[in-house]
């Protein structure tokens, strides 16, 4: 492993403002979350907190293939502030109807998390705006981080504010998101604007009038991926997308959000990641309940157990996004297959370790390769994926996955009343392994040259971004 050529990629002013944003946001919803459990779970049964669980994803859940549509569609500055005012208003109305019980809770959270499901694919396509091809996975990496650093940070202060203070807790988390609206406020436009676009060297250049996603590039074959920023060769050159004059008519929404769907069966690569994703998302749907179960009931343990293996997760996650921006782009495809059949078996043995102590450091050696392949996944998902459908196809990975992790919360506990939490842990491990060697066999290395044609082996200039 080597570290990627060039600057860090948070030393870039605007890269880091929307990382700051990121953290922001995370940490308000963790905040949140906790607060939320506590205050149905004091007053109400475990049932009304599932009730308020459902109303308040679903929404977003089903939203969220639109919300990459949209992404793809607009600027994505605009859509973040959209994203990150309308969870601080929500969150303002959350502390109004906080005393009122589940059936005022729900609604509001139900907006809540519906504003935050815009944020996701506009980040990211504002996110590859900025960066170079050569930077893109350490710019994922720095994103992927928060997961971890927000799971330790998030979740502690979430816990120690809602028990000093439920109300002013919400407070607090108001406050936070409106850092975040004023971080991301900073941030300075992106090069693909009304005024200006992403040429194929990586610099905006001026447009001629308004680019319809069927113009700006149309599906290709894997084997002839489409990016953005490619570097311009006698071996690589690509003609320049053509741009339509003001007078052609943008495609429809719906024909956009339908273009999303059927655009990833096209490209073998991207169609994988999303399936690859269903695997874990049907052991994440039961990830906390497993490990809160392996900690307190197989391992006797007391809470303090049971805080010591999430600031194990968070660190863990942390470390593995932040040493994945460290592979070589040609072994990357090699690197995600071996963390996800790592993951799975370090999953399974935890299970087996029969002692704390081992289990935690089995728990954080999955969750460091879980940290791996969070950097590495949105990495290898949008690269050879043309530019006019990243967002679409980020929010169609986070729907197919969130979708599966609901699934898997509902079949998980169904088997645990069943049989008990160590075979439950040691099949889904295995299932994660398996998952990890067909991807290998099937997919990946059979499409290695596409993905490394997919961005120049040589560091792009990087793009230059208007004030």
């Amino acid at each position: 492993m080597t570290r990627s050529a060039g600057s860090p990629v948070l030393a870039s002013r605007d890269v880091a403002l929307l990382w700051g944003t990121t953290i922001c946001d995370s940490g308000a919803t963790w905040i949140i979350r906790i607060v939320i459990f506590v205050q149905v779970l004091e007053h109400h049964s475990t049932s009304a907190l599932a009730v308020v669980e459902l109303v308040g994803v679903l929404p977003s859940l089903l939203f969220m293939p639109l919300a990459g549509t949209i992404a793809d569609r607009y600027s994505a500055r605009v859509l973040s502030l959209i994203a990150m005012t309308a969870q601080t208003l929500c969150t303002g109305a959350l502390f109004l109807a906080f005393d009122h019980g589940p059936a005022a809770i729900a609604p509001v959270y139900a907006l809540l998390t519906l504003a935050n499901s815009l944020w996701p694919p506009a980040r990211q396509t504002w996110l590859y705006l900025m960066v170079a091809p050569h930077q893109r996975t350490a710019a994922n990496g720095a994103i992927g981080s928060v997961q971890g650093l927000m799971t330790v940070v998030g979740g502690a202060a979430g816990g120690v504010l809602t028990a000093w203070q439920p109300g002013g807790t919400i407070l607090v988390a108001l406050g936070v998101q409106a850092v975040a609206v004023l971080a991301v406020s900073f941030v300075r436009t992106p090069g693909r604007t009304s005024a200006h676009r992403t040429g194929t060297d990586g610099h905006p250049r001026p447009e001629t009038g308004r680019q319809t996603v069927a113009a700006q590039t149309t599906p290709q074959p894997e084997s002839t991926p489409l990016t953005c920023k490619q570097h311009d060769s006698t071996s690589t050159k690509l003609p320049h997308p053509p741009i339509d004059t003001e007078e052609t008519a943008r495609p429809s929404l719906r024909r956009e959000v339908r273009e999303g769907v059927t655009v990833v069966g096209r490209y073998p690569l991207a169609r994988s990641l999303i399936w690859v994703g269903l695997a874990w998302g049907f052991i994440s749907g039961g990830f906390n309940v497993l490990v809160a179960g392996l900690a307190l009931n197989v391992l006797h343990g007391d809470s303090s157990v049971l805080s010591l293996f999430y600031v194990v997760d968070g660190t863990a996650v942390l470390v593995g996004s932040l040493l994945a921006a460290r592979i070589r782009r040609t072994r990357h495809l090699r690197y995600y297959a071996l963390a996800y059949v790592g993951q799975g078996v370090f999953w399974a043995l935890m299970f087996t370790s029969g002692h704390i102590w081992l289990g935690a450091a089995l728990f954080g050696a999955m969750r460091l390769v879980s940290g791996v392949i969070i950097a590495l996944d949105t990495t290898i998902l949008l690269d050879t994926v043309p530019e006019a459908f990243r967002g679409r196809v980020t929010s169609l990975h986070m729907t197919s996955y969130n979708a599966v992790s609901q699934l898997s919360l509902a079949v998980i506990s169904g088997l645990l009343a069943v049989v008990g939490i160590e075979p439950v842990g040691i099949a889904t491990g295995v299932l994660s392994a398996l998952v990890g060697l067909l991807w290998w066999t099937t997919t990946a290395r059979h499409n290695r040259a596409a993905y490394l044609g997919a961005a120049s082996p040589e560091p792009a200039a990087k793009a230059s971004l208007p004030r």
